[in-house]
């Protein structure tokens, strides 16, 4: 589904013209999927650990698919 969804997010940029943004966690795997896309990153702090000491910021990644620029 992650892959179908790089795919649908690029095709729409590009036919209809419009930027698409994409949030993700930061990983390789999403690195990989999102290459065509203009890529950034950031920590958020996630809000699902049961204890919440445990709670830690991890890395978010950004995908921009923007017609302008493709």
């Amino acid at each position: 589904q992650q892959v179908e969804l790089a795919r649908q997010a690029r095709h729409a940029a590009l036919k209809r013209g419009i930027p698409v943004l994409i949030s993700n966690h930061d990983v390789p795997f999403t690195r990989d999927l999102y290459q065509h896309a203009e890529v950034s990153a950031l920590k958020v702090k996630r809000s699902i650990s049961q204890n919440g000491k445990n709670r830690t910021a991890v890395s978010e990644l950004l995908a921009l698919y923007n017609p302008s620029s493709n």
